[in-house]
């Protein structure tokens, strides 16, 4: 029997692949439909942001003070302006332990980098005191049983006095102390408050005081606010000081070799952890300035954005983004390879000001400790909103889209929809009365400029 053949229809014939994909000439809307999904893309990014991550609140008073681990993200420690130390298990959102620690607010915690179990807190009863953590062992390893293996705590998730932490040393300054930090590479750290002193936690004494003068006992003239080390010139310290001045000062000589002042007073600084030379400096006016070491004269670079002071700065450990936070009770996220223009902007109704912020270790979550007792946990970017594990598909859609976005960040819709951002409503109206303000005084120099220049003539 002879077998007839089929005759295929037209919708199996298949062209091969070079007739079927037209060429540039064929498509010419290519472009316009490209950058259309560039838009699209841009505010499903805007639309699914959740920068939200959790809020700890077993604190019964204000957080002032907030610090994390320099080896771990498993855990931080915050202090509370009713003396308060708490131990946090950031994995599961945990309070692990609470401590009495000091009779005032606790304004500086610090880790001992040569001994990663151990923390120095300081507060304004003028006491510092060094704590020993001995289970740290099982919280830096990250294990998910810790509580398991050590339910017999008596403090374990409550609010009395645990084991998990015990007083080693107390020492006292003599009067209040609004800052503290440790030397990265030796038991050393300095105080900032009515004196600027340095202190061994082998010793109970100060071993000397730092001050901008030499010939005035080591002193500076009216209280310090805040004090750093820089983290690779570990005997370079940046201390900040109510009359406006920003002073650079040598643990070896105990005297400042380089000096600045602000138009107003700085409450923070905090150095680059990937460029030593470069520090940041968080002030009244709501400005955060770069400075470089080289150059003390003029900022580098000046982040305007928050309308109240700026109470709290932290680099990331990648040197290329820094945090604040404010008075104004927001949050922002900078960018040091822009303009002086914040990326992420968070708030929330209830937050107050904001007292302290950090980055994590893995720079991918930002802690914040503000007014209404509560410690918030921020995702560093708030675009971020995979948090499950994509498959193949959903991956090279993410990588489309970001892509598109990347090529067409330098159009107006598009940088329009990046910078976009729910600011509150008292925010706005202080930025609109600054902005009207800095118009007066513009209009005003310019009408003193030609009155001037018609005396001349």
């Amino acid at each position: 029997m002879v077998k007839k053949k089929k005759i295929a229809s037209v919708d199996d014939i298949r062209l091969p692949t070079s007739a079927r994909k037209l060429k540039s000439k064929h498509q010419p809307f290519a472009n316009q439909k490209e950058y259309v999904r560039a838009q699209n893309a841009a505010k499903v990014k805007q639309l699914l942001a959740k920068p939200f991550i959790h809020a700890m609140d077993d604190h019964k008073d204000s957080v002032i003070s907030l610090r994390k681990h320099p080896k771990s993200s498993n855990f931080i420690i915050s202090g509370a302006c009713d003396g308060e130390l708490r131990i946090w298990d950031v994995q599961h959102f945990k309070s692990l332990s609470a401590i009495k620690a000091h009779e005032h607010w606790v304004t500086g915690i610090c880790f001992v980098p040569s001994q990663p179990q151990r923390f120095l807190s300081s507060s304004r009863d003028g006491f510092i005191k060094l704590w020993d953590m001995p289970y740290t062992g099982d919280i830096l390893s990250g294990q998910s049983d810790f509580m398991g293996k050590h339910h017999d705590l008596p403090g374990s998730y409550g609010v009395h006095e645990s084991h998990l932490a015990s007083k080693i040393l107390s020492f006292h300054s003599g009067g209040a102390i609004n800052d503290l930090d440790v030397s990265a590479t030796s038991n050393q750290f300095v105080t900032a408050g009515s004196s600027t002193q340095l202190w061994d936690i082998t010793r109970t004494a100060p071993i000397s005081h730092i001050g901008w003068n030499s010939d005035s006992s080591g002193f500076f003239e009216c209280t310090t606010t805040a004090i750093r080390f820089n983290r690779s010139e570990t005997n370079l310290v940046c201390v900040c000081d109510y009359d406006g001045y920003v002073t650079l000062c040598d643990t070896r000589t105990k005297k400042g070799f380089g000096r600045f002042k602000l138009d107003d007073r700085p409450n923070c600084c905090e150095f680059n952890p990937r460029n030593p030379t470069e520090f940041i400096v968080g002030s009244d006016s709501g400005k955060c300035r770069l400075f470089s070491i080289k150059n003390l004269k003029r900022a580098k670079q000046v982040y305007e954005g928050h309308t109240n002071a700026v109470l709290s700065v932290d680099w990331s450990p990648l040197g290329s983004d820094f945090v604040s936070g404010s008075m104004d009770g927001t949050i922002r996220l900078w960018d040091t390879r822009t303009l002086g223009k914040s990326r992420d902007l968070y708030h929330t109704r209830r937050m107050g000001r904001v007292n302290t912020v950090q980055y994590s270790v893995d720079s991918r979550v930002v802690y914040s400790g503000s007014e209404d007792c509560n410690v918030r946990a921020w995702r560093a970017h708030a675009a971020v909103h995979h948090t499950k594990q994509m498959n193949a598909r959903e991956q090279a859609a993410k990588r489309y889209s970001d892509s598109l976005i990347k090529k067409y960040i330098d159009m107006p819709d598009i940088r329009k929809i990046q910078r976009q951002k729910f600011v509150p409503k008292h925010v706005k109206s202080a930025q609109k009365k600054r902005r009207e303000q800095r118009e007066r005084e513009v209009e005003k120099s310019r009408h003193k400029y030609r009155s001037k220049s018609k005396k001349i003539i």
